[in-house]
């Protein structure tokens, strides 16, 4: 199976600007498709994180999911915030770029192209409506590869026979729905195991399968998605929001604070 090397030439890194100590993609959505295509028709074992205001805030705490986010291939804006930051200190256009927007987007690219195309994560019920309607859609795609493991932790041959079972599929764009921070975690342990690039998309599966509903792209450009998802699933989410949205906001703070002031330290702090 041909692997691609880990050195980059410049032509290959992407446009990024800093948030967070994470550097998110300042290309367009056409731009990401073109990369993605081209690393999966040479089986490059690459993966790609779709970051929220929760995962940069998170980061700042956590070191695993710091060095999973930083060692990503690409790391688009998942959100109104995290695109408003990015826009903020890179002072150019930053898309908002997240699981639910461009899984249809690569569904549609893998068909036209051929690629194989699988599924990890999710529900037993939610992927299988996933892969039922992605075959209604897509008529000539080809899904090679489709299974929702245990919640809890694998042990190590559960894990082994995943990878392997991965590999024998021949599955070029891998989307993995494990939730974050662990489909983060899991990814950037599987680099260079799992040859085919990886779409954390989150809970993408159960937004393509109906089961839960994002609002319209315009209310989300106001940045108040987190309160229609709040209002969807109170008891998980209502943490979330309480301690990590002021969390990144100081995050913001801080980074534009040091950009208006180079003499300022330029360690990673955590914050509040």
């Amino acid at each position: 199976m041909t692997t691609s090397g880990a050195v980059r030439t410049a032509e290959d890194r992407p446009s990024e600007v800093s948030v967070g100590g994470i550097a998110i993609l300042t290309e367009h959505k056409q731009e990401v498709l073109s990369r993605l295509a081209g690393w999966a028709c040479v089986h490059r074992s690459a993966y790609v994180c779709f970051v929220t205001a929760h995962m940069v805030a998170l980061a700042g705490e956590d070191g695993e999911v710091f060095s999973a986010l930083s060692g990503a291939d690409l790391r688009t804006a998942d959100g109104t915030p995290v695109a408003w930051g990015a826009r903020l200190l890179s002072k150019s256009r930053v898309d908002i770029l997240d699981g639910p927007l461009m899984m249809p987007l690569i569904l549609s690219m893998a068909e036209e192209q051929g690629l194989a195309v699988g599924f990890l994560g999710g529900r037993s019920e939610v992927l299988e409506r996933v892969v039922k309607l992605a075959k209604q859609r897509h008529r000539r795609i080809r899904i090679t590869y489709a299974v929702s493991p245990p919640f809890r932790e694998l042990d190590r041959g559960e894990d082994e026979e995943i990878v392997r079972d991965i590999e024998g599929s021949g599955v070029q764009l891998l989307f993995v729905g494990l939730g974050s921070p662990k489909q983060e975690k899991w990814m950037s342990m599987h680099r260079n195991k799992v040859h085919a690039v990886m779409l954390g998309v989150g809970a993408a599966f159960d937004f393509y399968a109906g089961v839960k509903h994002m609002p319209p792209r315009w209310f989300q450009c106001l940045g108040l998605t987190w309160i229609f998802r709040l209002l969807q699933e109170p008891k998980r989410l209502w943490r979330r929001n309480v301690c990590y949205i002021p969390r990144f906001l100081a995050i913001m703070a801080h980074d534009i604070l040091r950009r208006k002031s180079p003499a300022a330290s330029e360690s990673r702090s955590k914050y509040l």
